[in-house]
């Protein structure tokens, strides 16, 4: 920083020299750019709570009550970490699903576990093994994570108010059907409080679904938040909120799922 005289002495000379080294003073510490990276070590056990419910607005079917919920536990642990790839295995410890459909119709997932691994910018790279999914759960486990993530960090160092855009296209198996999923996504890095790094995204998504010959278009958005704790280096807390208008032999509909994971304290 650098020393000014103000030879006149004047009050508005010397506001106008305190202005200019405001203006000329380096930013603050807290608005410096941070590498914003994944990295566990070895041995880590991270538990979760997860949930997800989907309502829907269906004028031929009116109900306030969800139509989909799935709740539990999950235990993360990581297998190993090295060269900037990261083995992660996770077991459900306890799930709970409601159905419109009937909860009966859908496999207990409870027990099962599955180990991925991901690198450093939290993209996931490959499923590598299933244990206590059925066939088409396996499958479709696979296809979703093997396919461009939605959440990836950025790719260089960035500082608090930094924006940057994740954009890909997602095809995902369901059973008889198939479902390709195009988004772009604007991710904000909105703070960093200690450890614990905050970003928002929102964003644009269009969905197309063939069930079996009959086509479902839909279109709407995601938004939501994730922290990660950069010292751990793992995920502190998730959330998303996709909200899309679809319209299905003629009849239109719209749907509203909320996806939440967070981190149990103490573990």
């Amino acid at each position: 920083m650098r020393s000014v005289r103000c030879r006149t002495g004047t009050a508005g000379m010397s506001a106008l020299a305190a202005a200019m080294l405001a203006l000329a003073s380096p930013p603050s510490l807290s608005a410096q750019a941070t590498l914003l990276r994944m990295n566990p070590p070895e041995g880590q056990v991270s538990r979760y709570t997860f949930s997800m419910e989907a309502t829907m607005e269906n004028p031929m079917m009116p109900s306030t009550d969800p139509v989909f919920t799935f709740r539990g536990h999950q235990t993360q642990t990581v297998v190993s970490a090295t060269d900037g790839v990261i083995r992660v295995r996770a077991t459900l410890d306890s799930v709970a699903v409601t159905s419109a459909m009937g909860a009966d119709q859908m496999p207990d997932l409870t027990g099962s576990v599955f180990t991925t691994e991901m690198d450093a910018r939290g993209r996931v790279l490959r499923v590598i093994d299933t244990e206590g999914l059925p066939d088409d759960g396996a499958l479709m486990l696979g296809e979703m994570f093997e396919n461009p993530n939605y959440m990836l960090l950025p790719e260089g160092p960035v500082a608090p108010g930094d924006t940057w855009i994740n954009a890909g296209t997602v095809g995902l198996p369901l059973g008889d059907a198939a479902m390709d999923t195009s988004s772009e996504f604007s991710f904000t890095f909105e703070s960093l409080e200690g450890d614990l790094a905050t970003l928002a995204f929102e964003g644009p998504m269009e969905v197309s679904l063939d069930m079996g010959g009959m086509g479902v278009e839909a279109s709407g958005t995601m938004s939501g938040s994730v922290v990660i704790d950069l010292e751990a280096g793992r995920y502190h807390s998730q959330e998303m909120r996709m909200k899309v208008d679809m319209n299905a032999g003629g009849m239109a509909m719209s749907m509203e799922t909320v996806t939440t994971l967070t981190l149990v304290p103490g573990s």
